[in-house]
């Protein structure tokens, strides 16, 4: 899911690992500790050198045609 900006990429991310509309004190827990874990390692790649992953074309053509339609 395309999200407009942090706030809903994390709240998107959140909702689709939680599973849950009101989930308790341990699972939202252990979702913070797996996203740190998360986070953790995509630091350790950033700083290795290895960066980003490249996007797929399926985003690539969908990022050019959202460009397309504000141009207009």
């Amino acid at each position: 899911m395309r999200t407009n900006n942090n706030a809903e990429a994390f709240h998107s991310r959140f909702n689709r690992r939680v599973q849950l509309t009101h989930p308790n004190m341990w699972s939202f827990i252990k979702f913070l500790q797996g996203d740190e874990n998360r986070f953790h390692h995509l630091r350790i790649q950033f700083y290795a050198g290895l960066g980003a992953r490249s996007k797929q074309a399926k985003t690539i053509a969908i990022q050019r045609h959202i460009d397309n339609l504000g141009q207009r």
